[in-house]
């Protein structure tokens, strides 16, 4: 469904893309990525008119509003236990019986049979027949108990507090210079999404330093990349708010967002500010240390010395600030990392006058992604392609601690810059003939 650009559904757009073909349309109660309430039981009414079934996804709503799916009329509605103050591994699916009573089962096991033959099996009735084998108690013990404390809270109350929480950091956020607030529906529960444009400072790093100031926020796209191609950003910062959240927490937001923002607008160095020249030849980084093992001992020794998680993030933001920039001829599609939060090129080359030895540049734009490209620059360009194949680096993350520390997104997009290395670098050392020895092996 098209939106506007305050985030909310085009509804005008959404009918005519209705018609008697249209079999099923799913949508979300509350947008994940922008708080956006959308107008659910309207468009619920107008599928209906055109004979279509209604899958609700009501995640994010349902901690957030009241939720009756009788004066809805959907035909589904599904949330997850751990977003309503419950256990993870267990949700709902609230079905219409005609629905599942046409529906097959999709897994057979225990308790989801009514009679079964050579000849015939005969199922359960809904819902037993779609819950096969023995199911998760506890989760639903501690699901029901969650759903039964939230009934008891004052809810208009709760509603009221959210309101007033979501409200007060969407107009803290946008009086601060340089900071975007994205999207701007009239109706929002939940959470405010922003970025640092003037200076811009990508969401990833603004997540990292917001951390070190003991805030949590969600970085990135939030799994609906379409959405923030919409909206002209490649990832928000957003923050999320709940019946625990506080008034000062807003403030303390608000305060670290500006001082981000007012530190970013400081001039930086000229490493990191001037473009670089299209330069003949380009200029690609040696090696750091006689092998891969030893470039990799060096950056190890110099990481471990440091105290805590808050000075390693700090070096790697200091080595991502000094990370000379790619240049822009070579920020092509063909470069482009995917599978990366942020947004990556990487360029590799065999050394002039050599065959197998690795030579890259990379870029991106954030400040700590930078810094674990210079991670992976000091290590591995300017060595030979065997070693770097051979070289374990998953174990020297480890050992950092890089692996438990960084988030999920951040190691994915650190594993594709990798996977990339290493694809070029098993290239050229497939195009180099066998050692005597090798070739012996592979004989025998």
């Amino acid at each position: 469904m098209p939106i506007t650009d305050e985030g909310e559904m085009r509804l005008e757009a959404y009918e005519k893309m209705l018609s008697r073909r249209t079999k099923l349309v799913a949508l979300g109660h509350v947008s994940n990525a922008l708080g956006t309430v959308n107008p659910v039981k309207l468009v619920i009414d107008m599928a209906h008119q055109h004979g279509a079934a209604v899958v609700v996804d009501g995640a994010q709503a349902v901690a957030h509003v009241d939720v009756n799916v009788q004066d809805l009329d959907c035909d589904f509605y599904a949330f997850s236990g751990h977003k309503v103050f419950g256990p993870m591994g267990i949700g709902v699916l609230y079905g219409k019986l005609r629905h599942l009573e046409a529906m097959p089962p999709w897994q057979a096991g225990g308790d989801m049979i009514e009679t079964v033959t050579f000849e015939k099996t005969s199922y359960a009735p809904a819902p037993l027949k779609f819950e096969a084998g023995t199911p998760n108690v506890g989760g639903a013990i501690g699901l029901a108990a969650a759903l039964e404390w939230l009934k008891r809270m004052d809810r208009p109350a709760l509603a009221l507090h959210e309101s007033q929480l979501v409200d007060r950091c969407a107009r803290s956020l946008s009086a601060i210079p340089g900071v975007r607030v994205v999207g701007q529906p009239a109706h929002r529960v939940g959470s405010v999404s922003f970025v640092l444009e003037d200076p811009r400072v990508a969401a990833l790093d603004v997540g990292t330093r917001l951390d070190l100031e003991g805030i949590a926020v969600r970085t990135g796209h939030h799994c609906c990349q379409p959405l923030m191609q919409r909206m002209g950003v490649p990832g928000t910062v957003r923050a999320s708010f709940s019946v625990y959240n506080t008034i000062e927490e807003v403030a303390a937001l608000a305060a670290c967002v500006s001082s981000i923002a007012g530190q970013n607008s400081r001039p930086r160095s000229q490493a990191a500010t001037t473009p670089s020249p299209d330069l003949r030849p380009l200029n690609y980084p040696a090696a750091s240390a006689p092998s891969v093992e030893a470039a990799a001992e060096e950056f190890a020794a110099e990481f471990e010395g440091l105290q805590d998680w808050a000075e390693r993030y700090a070096y790697l933001i200091d080595l991502g600030r000094n990370l000379p920039a790619m240049p822009a001829d070579l920020k092509t599609e063909a470069n482009r990392v995917r599978g990366c939060q942020s947004t990556v090129f990487l360029s590799s080359r065999a050394r002039p006058g050599s065959a197998d030895v690795v030579e890259f540049l990379a870029d991106s734009d954030s400040e700590i992604v930078r810094g674990l490209i210079a991670l992976l620059q000091a290590i591995f360009s300017g060595q030979p392609a065997a070693q770097i194949l051979d070289f374990d680096l998953g174990g020297l993350l480890a050992r950092l601690g890089l692996a438990t520390n960084l988030t999920m997104s951040r190691r994915n997009g650190l594993s594709e810059m990798v996977k990339r290395l290493r694809s070029f670098a098993a290239g050229l050392a497939a195009s180099q003939p066998m050692a005597p020895s090798e070739e012996l092996k592979v004989a025998v």
